[in-house]
């Protein structure tokens, strides 16, 4: 993937690992209407001009309508007009919207131990029920649909833009870090999911988003690979709750993109 780091008018599209990477570049300070209703001026470290617009896979952003029949369909807001002024050759918009599927759906042991296939990860244990790879890819492609949804739409109201999809933090290892800061997860109910099952999931899910962005003409930006561990897990300087990573993983990123 190649940067561009001329001088242009930059925005950040998503919630709360965009937010982490928004404050990377500097400060900023919104309330909730404000956040909800415009885009939010950062006073960037590098005097370049970035926003961020807080964007949830919901109203006001977007809205999803289910039908009858069993589909959905979905429209984006007023919200997205404020992105207009972005809409130019020389702006970066950065997506970053959901970016926790995996860990909602995955981030509890399951009651029935199960593992797959992954050859990045060669740990595998035989004592769990295996799953195969396409089955568990179908299921994490269906946790996608909705940030895919929005983002693609968003993606095509900004297409002179060049648009950076922003893959959120890998996994922390710690089960003990990550139950000690649960953010929404209920640790004292349930217990951490195997830290390498989590890693797989991971890296699922950075392949089904890889592709979708090739799919819709969008550069996927990977994993800070220097900020984690020999197996592939966020290096503990950078731990944030327990689905974050701090500002600073995501440094260079920002020096990159020239935010």
């Amino acid at each position: 993937m190649s940067f561009d780091a001329s001088m242009a008018r930059n925005l950040i599209i998503g919630s709360s690992h965009a937010l982490y990477m928004s404050e990377a570049t500097g400060t900023f300070e919104a309330n909730w209407d404000a956040a909800t209703s415009d885009t939010i001026r950062i006073a960037t470290k590098s005097g370049h001009d970035t926003s961020i617009l807080y964007a949830l896979t919901a109203p006001p952003f977007v809205v999803f309508t289910s039908h009858p029949n069993g589909t959905a369909t979905a429209a984006l807001g007023p919200l997205i007009e404020k992105a207009a002024p972005f809409n130019t050759p020389d702006s970066k918009v950065i997506f970053s919207i959901g970016g926790n599927e995996h860990n909602a759906a995955f981030m509890y042991a399951n009651p029935v131990p199960f593992d797959f296939f992954d050859p990045k990860v060669p740990q595998m244990d035989s004592a769990r029920q295996i799953i195969p790879l396409a089955e568990m890819n179908d299921i994490l492609r269906r946790r996608l649909s909705r940030s895919q949804v929005a983002t693609r739409l968003a993606a095509q109201k900004l297409p002179l833009a060049q648009r950076y999809y922003l893959a959120p933090p890998p996994p922390i290892p710690s089960s003990e870090h990550i139950a000690s800061q649960p953010e929404i997860f209920d640790f004292k109910k349930f217990k951490v999911e195997n830290k390498f099952v989590r890693l797989k999931i991971y890296n699922l899910y950075l392949e089904i988003m890889s592709s979708f962005c090739r799919d819709n003409g969008i550069q996927f930006i990977e994993p800070v690979y220097k900020n984690c561990d020999t197996d592939g897990f966020l290096l503990e300087d950078f731990w944030s709750g327990c689905t974050h990573a701090k500002p600073e993983y995501y440094s260079g990123i920002v020096q990159q993109l020239g935010l």
